[in-house]
């Protein structure tokens, strides 16, 4: 009878579906993306530092280029062509967190982004594709 939306921290991993018959023009063009437009502010607002922020995104494979493009463009529409100068982008917390993450993009497939600046704590908002689990 009633639908109460609900957001579970649970403590692990936070994964995002988006299915194949999920009508990619209307659900997640950037001006209208309610869906992906969640995401991905969930995803980069504080850097991702937030224990609810999605993790990773599941979906055809068919849909992946799509996908990647449209967070990209989300992105510069959050944060500008220059994300590095945006006030509204954040940065990592501290060294050992900002290393930790430079480990993990060591040998992945970059989509966009990836670019670090250590000395700042700041790495570009990222996509990696055909992550292996």
């Amino acid at each position: 009878k009633h639908l109460t939306p609900v957001t579970l921290e649970l403590g692990g991993k936070s994964p995002c579906y988006i299915d194949k018959d999920c009508d990619l023009d209307i659900v997640c063009s950037c001006s209208e993306c309610f869906p992906l437009r969640r995401i991905t502010w969930g995803k980069y607002m504080n850097c991702g530092q937030t224990c609810i922020a999605p993790d990773y995104i599941l979906c055809e494979a068919s849909l992946q280029n799509q996908i990647v493009w449209k967070i990209k463009e989300t992105v510069k529409e959050f944060y500008g062509e220059n994300i590095k100068e945006s006030p509204d982008y954040e940065r990592i917390i501290n060294l050992r967190h900002f290393k930790r993450i430079l480990s993990l993009l060591e040998g992945q497939k970059i989509a966009f982004g990836g670019e670090t600046d250590e000395a700042t704590r700041y790495i570009a908002p990222t996509v990696l594709t055909d992550v292996d689990p």
